[in-house]
């Protein structure tokens, strides 16, 4: 429900953004009724990945996601290499 909730920040600004730690100043102008529980209760989205999504844009997010998921790979890779040589 929260992350259904921040869907629409997103994409209001997809490419660049709100600003990073934008989060509780962007939620307190896009609550209204039906999302204020969600947005407004929590001092940060328990999502990083939506989160860094809302305050950074696209620019930001990608690169990170890219780190991150070639940190996996090594991880995974040399996991499996060590494993077969012994």
């Amino acid at each position: 429900r929260m992350v259904k909730a921040h869907l629409p920040i997103f994409a209001d600004a997809p490419w660049r953004g709100h600003g990073l730690g934008s989060y509780e100043v962007v939620n307190a102008v896009y609550a209204d009724p039906r999302t204020a529980e969600a947005l407004l209760t929590a001092g940060a989205l328990h999502n990083a990945y939506v989160q860094l999504l809302e305050e950074g844009g696209v620019l930001t997010a990608l690169p990170i996601f890219a780190a991150v998921g070639l940190a996996l790979a090594t991880i995974t890779r040399a996991r499996f290499t060590r494993r077969r040589t012994g």
